[in-house]
């Protein structure tokens, strides 16, 4: 395993809390904004799905919240999911999930939410941000108590599945 330098994890740890204050901005903007944003980011999906998809459809989802649609936002939470991990982008799952749990906690959707969250620490583990996954496990913590760390894996509440072939199927019953 390679040691990362402090710089590295900083960095890591910059770009994880910039994404979630990004989403947490956009909840709060005017609708007019929201579609600026999202129009911009439709336009780069256009030109590299592999890069862009997962960031569009968590821009989504967040736009969705906002509007309290709440089964749309919940859908392309979900779909942001799948396209960070068929994309390779671990971190960005790891972002995806973390959004998707705080979600479905206000939601009082619970196991699911702890669930995903838990998820998220996984993936910020795997990608070598360890700092963040630490705070994850804080705010995990602070929401269920001691029995934080309990509940079964991310697949065992959700209502997708991240097996490559799984994800394959479910790209083509849906995006395309």
């Amino acid at each position: 395993m390679a040691i990362r330098s402090k710089g590295y994890v900083d960095i890591m740890i910059l770009f994880y809390w910039q994404t979630v204050a990004l989403s947490e901005g956009l909840r709060t903007l005017e609708e007019e904004r929201h579609e600026s944003v999202l129009a911009r980011m439709r336009v780069y999906n256009e030109h590299s799905k592999w890069n862009f998809e997962n960031k569009m459809l968590l821009l989504e989802a967040e736009r969705m919240y906002t509007l309290d649609n709440f089964d749309q936002a919940d859908s392309f939470y979900q779909q942001s999911i799948l396209s960070a991990h068929k994309h390779k982008f671990i971190h960005e799952e790891a972002i995806a999930s973390y959004l998707l749990g705080e979600f479905l906690h206000e939601q009082r959707l619970f196991k699911k939410s702890k669930s995903l969250l838990l998820h998220s620490i996984q993936c910020f583990e795997k990608w070598g941000a360890f700092a963040v996954a630490r705070r994850v496990e804080t705010i995990i913590q602070s929401k269920f108590s001691s029995d934080w760390n309990t509940f079964g894996t991310y697949s065992d509440v959700f209502t997708f599945d991240l097996t490559p072939d799984a994800v394959s199927s479910k790209k083509r019953q849906n995006w395309d």
